[in-house]
C-alpha cells in the first residue's frame, strides 16, 4: 500500500478476509487426513467462504479498493492540455490549524504564534492529500466565544470548532526560546474523541527551519503513504516565504492586522515586508486584498501584478488562485478567471475552495445556474459543508425557487438542530413568503435554544413590526441591542432598528441609528463594504429632509475611494434623485454607474440598475414602459416584493384598476401592513368611488405611520387624502 499508494483500507480487507477464512482453514487441515471430500468439507468450506464473503461485502462494499490516486488531463487557462496524478477525495485528510501559543514569556515573540501555523498550512498546500483551514476560516466564531485572535482557547474549544467544521483532526502546539534557537512542540489530535496522534518537539534558529521537519512529521502522523511522501513535491517553506526575519515578522503582524481590521496598520506593515524583499509574492498577495477592501484599486491591481511576477513562490493550488483573480481584476477576463479557477477544482476536484471562488464569480455574473453546480458539488464532495446550503437556498430564493429554497434552509437547520441561526434562516424565508405565523414560531424554537442570540430577536422584531405589534418590536429591539456582542452583531441590529424607524416614519430615530450603524460596520467591515452601508442609507438621509448631508456623504465616498470603486456611489444618488423625484438626474446616474458593471463583470447589479429605470421612467409619467421593465425586474428578482407596489401604481395611473389592486395585494401579502401600499390602494378605491375603503387603507397606513416626524411628508399627504375624502371629495392626484 505505502509503496504503490494504494487504498489504505487493503491491509485491513487483507486481515478480514484472512481471519474469516479460517474456519476453512481448520477444516481442511483436520480433514486432509482422509481420501476424497467429506461431507464438513462439502457443506462447511462452501458456508463459510460465502460468510466471508458476505462479511467483505458489508464491510468494504462502499470503500474503495483500487489506488488511492488517478490520472487526470486537465486544461488551464492558455487552452493548454496537461496531465497530473491526483488523489482520490475519499484519502484527502482534513484538519484545523491553530496558532501556537507562546510559552516564552516574551510578548514580542507573539508573531510567532502565527508565523508557524501560516507556514504550515502554505507548506501544506503542495500535497494534494491534504486540505488545511486555519483561524481567518472560524473568525467570526472565535470573536464570539472571545478568542479573536485564536490565541490561548482551551483544547476543548478547539475541538469545538474543529467538529463544528467538520474537520477530523487537529493540529495546535506551542513554543519557547531557548537561548538564540525556538523550541517547537506539535500536537496532532483526533476530534472526534481528542485522542493524541502525534507530538513531536524540535529545535532551530527561526520558525521557517522547523516548519518543514513538523510538516513532513505531520504527514507520516496522518497515515499518508510513504511512497507519496518520498514522490510529492516539497520545496522548503522560506521558498514560498523569505529568508529575512524582519520581512516575515511584518508579513505576519501584517495579517494580524487584517484579522483585527486595522487597514491602515496592515498596509503599512505588508508594504515594509516587500520594501525589505521585494520579491515576496505571498506579501504582495495580502495588499492586493488590503488595497481591494479599502477601495484603493490602482494599488490593488499593481500589488497583484507584482504578485503575479513572482508566481513562482506560491505554491501550485494557490497558484491558480492568483491567476483566477488576476484575470478577474486585472484583465476583466472573465473566461480565462473561469478557466484558472477550472483548473484549480480540476486539479483537486475536492478542492472546495476552489468551487466557492467559481460559485462566487458565476453569482456576480449572473450565472445562478452554473452558481448552483458549484456548490451542489461541494456538497457531493464533502457533505458536512453546511453553509453551502444556505447558499443554495439563497439561489434558489432569488430566482424564486421558493419550494427549493425552503427545503435547503430546512437540511441546513436540521444538520445543526442545536444553531439558532439555522432555524433563523429558515423563519427568514417564511417570512418573506408571507407565513409570518410560521417565522415567528421558527424565531421562537430559535430562541428556546439561544435566548440572547441577537439575530433571532431582530428577526422576531421584524415579525412583530409586519403584524402591527410595535410596542412588541421595539422591546425585542432593545434586547437584541443589549445582547449584542460584537460589532458585527451590533450593526445587525442597528440595520434592523433603522428600518424600523424608516418604516415607520420616525426619521429623526432612524438617522441616529443609521449613524450608530456606520460606527459598527466600520469596527466589523472592511472599508469598502463599510462604505456600501452608508451607499444604501443616502436615500433615508433624503428621506428624512437631510439630502444636503446625503450629497456630502456620497462626495466624501466618491473622493476616499479610487477607481472604479467609486462608481458605487452612483447607487446612493440614483436612490436619493428618485427619492427626490428627479428623474433625469437619477437617470445620469444610472448612465454613470453602468460602466462599473461592464467593466468588472458584476451583471448581478442589472436588476437594481433595471429597478431604478422603471422608477425614473415611472416618473416620467412613461407607466407603460415602466411596467415592462417591471416584468423584466420581478422575472429576475421575484423577491422584491416592493415592485409591487410601484406596478399596482403604473396600473391605476392607466386605469387598469382591478390589476392595480391584484398587484398590491400582492405586496400586502408579504408586508400586510406596509404604509406604501395601503396609501396607493386607497387610492385605487377612491378612483372606484368607494369611499369606505379608501378612507380605511388611509386609516391603516397612517396607523404605521403613528409617531411619524412632523415633516414625514408621506404620512403629511396621507392625512391629506384622508380629509379630502372625509369631506366629499374623490378626484384624487396621484402622490
Amino acid at each position: 500500500v505505502d509503496r504503490f499508494v494504494l487504498s489504505p483500507h487493503l491491509p485491513t480487507f487483507g486481515l478480514v478476509a484472512l481471519a474469516s477464512l479460517l474456519p476453512t482453514v481448520l477444516i481442511v487441515t483436520y480433514k486432509r487426513n482422509t481420501p476424497g471430500w467429506s461431507p464438513l468439507e462439502k457443506v462447511g468450506v462452501p458456508l463459510n467462504i460465502a460468510a466471508a464473503a458476505a462479511l467483505l461485502f458489508v464491510m468494504f462494499g462502499t470503500k474503495d479498493l483500487g489506488a488511492a490516486t488517478r490520472e487526470v488531463t486537465l486544461t488551464n487557462e492558455e487552452g493548454e492540455r496537461v496531465t497530473r496524478v491526483i488523489p482520490k477525495a475519499e484519502f484527502r485528510r482534513r484538519l484545523a490549524l491553530f496558532p501556537f501559543d507562546n510559552r516564552s514569556g516574551d510578548s514580542t515573540l507573539d508573531w510567532i504564534s502565527n508565523a508557524i501555523s501560516i507556514a504550515m498550512q502554505v507548506d501544506l498546500e503542495q500535497d494534494l492529500f491534504l486540505s488545511v483551514r486555519t483561524t481567518p476560516y472560524f473568525i467570526q466564531r472565535l470573536e464570539q466565544v472571545g478568542y479573536p485572535d485564536g490565541l490561548g482557547m482551551p483544547f476543548p474549544l478547539r475541538q469545538q470548532i474543529a467538529d463544528e467544521q467538520r474537520l477530523p483532526f487537529i493540529v495546535s502546539g506551542e513554543f519557547m526560546r531557548e537561548g538564540d534557537s525556538l523550541s517547537v512542540t506539535m500536537r496532532l489530535h483526533q476530534t472526534e474523541n481528542g485522542k493524541l496522534v502525534k507530538e513531536r518537539t524540535i529545535r532551530g534558529p527561526d520558525p521557517l527551519s522547523v516548519v518543514d521537519v513538523l510538516t513532513l512529521d505531520l504527514k507520516r502522523a496522518l497515515g499518508l503513504p510513504a511512497q507519496h511522501i518520498q514522490e510529492v513535491q516539497d520545496q522548503p517553506v522560506a521558498g514560498f516565504f523569505t529568508d529575512s526575519t524582519a520581512a516575515l515578522r511584518a508579513h505576519i503582524l501584517g495579517l494580524e492586522a487584517v484579522q483585527r481590521r486595522d487597514w491602515a496598520r496592515a498596509a503599512t506593515l505588508l508594504e515594509q515586508a516587500v520594501s525589505t524583499d521585494p520579491t515576496y509574492g505571498l506579501v504582495y498577495n495580502a495588499l492586493y486584498v488590503v488595497y481591494l477592501v479599502t477601495g484603493q484599486s490602482a494599488k490593488g491591481i499593481e500589488a497583484l501584478e507584482a504578485a503575479m511576477r513572482h508566481i513562482y513562490r506560491f505554491p501550485e493550488r494557490l497558484q491558480y488562485a492568483l491567476k483566477g483573480e488576476y484575470y478577474h481584476i486585472a484583465k476583466q477576463d472573465f473566461e480565462k478567471a473561469i478557466a484558472a479557477h477550472r483548473m484549480r477544482v480540476e486539479l483537486v476536484p475536492d478542492d472546495i475552495q476552489g468551487h466557492a471562488a467559481l460559485g462566487l464569480i458565476y453569482t456576480v455574473n449572473a450565472k445562478r445556474d452554473s452558481a448552483i453546480a458549484e456548490y451542489e458539488r461541494i456538497l457531493e464532495i464533502d457533505p458536512s459543508q453546511y453553509e453551502v446550503l444556505k447558499q443554495l437556498g439563497e439561489l434558489h430564493e432569488s430566482q424564486g425557487e421558493f419550494e427549493q429554497a425552503l427545503d435547503y434552509y430546512d437540511r441546513y437547520a436540521r444538520a445543526f438542530p442545536d444553531d439558532a441561526g439555522a432555524l433563523g434562516t429558515l423563519a427568514g424565508l417564511q417570512r418573506e413568503l408571507g407565513n409570518h405565523e410560521g417565522a415567528g414560531q421558527t424565531y421562537e424554537r430559535a430562541l428556546l435554544i439561544e435566548p440572547d442570540d441577537p439575530e433571532t430577536l431582530v428577526g422576531l422584531g421584524a415579525v412583530a413590526t409586519d403584524l402591527g405589534e410595535f410596542a412588541r418590536a421595539e422591546e425585542l429591539f432593545r434586547e437584541a441591542l443589549d445582547a449584542a456582542r460584537t460589532p458585527a452583531e451590533s450593526a445587525e441590529v442597528l440595520g434592523g432598528l433603522a428600518g424600523y424607524y424608516g418604516y415607520r416614519g420616525r426619521m429623526t430615530e432612524a438617522i441616529a441609528r443609521l449613524e450608530e450603524l456606520f460606527t459598527a460596520s466600520e469596527r466589523s467591515q472592511p472599508p469598502l463594504f463599510a462604505a456600501l452601508v452608508r451607499i444604501r442609507a443616502a436615500d433615508e438621509y433624503v428621506r428624512a429632509g437631510r439630502a444636503s448631508s446625503a450629497r456630502q456623504m456620497l462626495r466624501e465616498i466618491e473622493s476616499r475611494l479610487g477607481a472604479p470603486w467609486n462608481l458605487l456611489a452612483q447607487l446612493g444618488y440614483i436612490e436619493s434623485y428618485l427619492e427626490l423625484e428627479q428623474p433625469d438626474s437619477a437617470n445620469a446616474a444610472i448612465e454613470r454607474f453602468v460602466p462599473f458593471i461592464e467593466q468588472m463583470g458584476f451583471e448581478n447589479l442589472r436588476t437594481p440598475v433595471m429597478w431604478a429605470r422603471g422608477r425614473v421612467q415611472q416618473q416620467m409619467e412613461n407607466c407603460t414602459q415602466a411596467l415592462e421593465t417591471y416584468a423584466k425586474v420581478l422575472a429576475a428578482d421575484p423577491t422584491r416584493s416592493q415592485a409591487h407596489t410601484h406596478v399596482g401604481a403604473c396600473h391605476r395611473e392607466l386605469g387598469q384598476l382591478d390589476e392595480a389592486e391584484k398587484s398590491l395585494r400582492r405586496r400586502l401579502n408579504v408586508r400586510p401592513l406596509d404604509p406604501w401600499a395601503h396609501y396607493e390602494l386607497a387610492l385605487v378605491f377612491a378612483d372606484r368611488g368607494d369611499r369606505t375603503r379608501a378612507i380605511e387603507h388611509l386609516e391603516s397606513a397612517l396607523e404605521t405611520w403613528d409617531g411619524a416626524d412632523p415633516g414625514f411628508e408621506p404620512a403629511q399627504r396621507a392625512r391629506a387624502r384622508l380629509d379630502e375624502i372625509r369631506t366629499g371629495g374623490l378626484e384624487l392626484t396621484p402622490g
